[in-house]
């Protein structure tokens, strides 16, 4: 069959088409925002094997993360900017799939497995997993905890995902209050943490929505939406805050951390989606240290990637 000039040039058009969208498609991969922040170390499991779907970690002492899909907690500790591997506790096979961890006191480490109708006590040193008793929490039986995080003063504030609310807790376990949503349409938080003023910060991923509490759990604010020409997120998943108030959200569609300050406004964003160092396949955590590292738990690649500012922060 002969082609005409015209098809000739209609095939070529096609083809040049086709090759554009490929570029650019291949370009998205690589290409990924850094903010006013640098890629310092990805970190892929190192000498204990590959992570396999990890879900959280800690900044503690030493990093701590919940390789969930390996059924272990694996440790690491910073050496400069390299972060080199210092253990891993699985409680001789008996730990399940970890989806949050903190450190407590005494070297311990407070756990949410899946499946547990408890927090588990992790005690490193013994090699022990003991499920965490909770004292005092109203319809303590029904409490089926979500994530959580640790204050700096040892207080801890567990999602409790069949109410929904967030209960506080001593660091003695004990119950010392609540706080919740009445507004219409709530639909539960997904992740919670605190600022260095004692403000608390919860997620409501369905809605989109940050929701802050000053320390006596008094609702102050809320920002945020998924709908709109101006959402602000697709599907946020975790948060964080640093030292200047700025908030993180790991937003797992966008496949990017998105940083606002305490008002909500968008200030930079971090990632893009792709398997580049740099890039991020469904980010699912995200976490600062002391020093205002950025943790994220990159969860379909496997790894966590760690992010320096680029200049000192107070």
């Amino acid at each position: 069959m002969r082609l005409t000039t015209k098809s000739w040039l209609a095939r070529a058009l096609s083809v040049a088409a086709a090759v554009a969208a490929l570029a650019a498609f291949c370009g998205a991969l690589q290409a990924a925002d850094t903010g006013p922040v640098k890629l310092l170390r990805a970190i892929y499991g190192e000498e204990a094997g590959d992570f396999n779907l990890p879900e959280a970690l800690s900044c503690g002492e030493r990093l701590t993360v919940a390789d969930a899909g390996n059924k272990r907690l694996l440790f690491f500790e910073a050496a400069g900017e390299a972060f080199k591997p210092a253990g891993k506790f699985d409680a001789n096979g008996k730990l399940g799939a970890p989806f949050c961890v903190a450190e407590v006191a005494g070297g311990k480490l407070l756990v949410a497995e899946r499946g547990k109708p408890t927090l588990t006590l992790c005690d490193p040193k013994a090699n022990t997993a003991v499920p965490a008793v909770l004292q005092g929490v109203p319809q303590g039986s029904k409490l089926v905890p979500g994530r959580f995080c640790v204050n700096d003063k040892g207080r801890i504030f567990v999602i409790d995902t069949a109410a929904p609310r967030i209960v506080a807790l001593s660091p003695e376990l004990r119950y010392e209050g609540e706080v919740s949503v009445t507004a219409k349409g709530f639909t539960g938080f997904s992740d919670v943490r605190y600022d260095r003023r004692g403000n608390l910060f919860a997620l409501e991923t369905l809605r989109g929505l940050v929701h802050v509490f000053d320390a006596n759990l008094k609702p102050v604010r809320s920002f945020g939406s998924r709908e709109g020409s101006g959402a602000a997120f697709e599907f946020p998943v975790s948060l964080a805050t640093d030292r200047q108030g700025n908030v993180y959200v790991a937003d797992s569609h966008r496949s990017q951390v998105l940083v606002l300050d305490a008002e909500g406004r968008l200030q930079w964003r971090l990632g893009g989606f792709g398997w580049k160092e740099g890039s991020f396949n469904e980010p699912g955590y995200v976490a600062l240290d002391s020093a205002n590292r950025i943790f994220v738990v990159d969860r379909l690649n496997n790894r966590v990637q760690v992010f320096a500012p680029l200049r000192p922060m107070e």
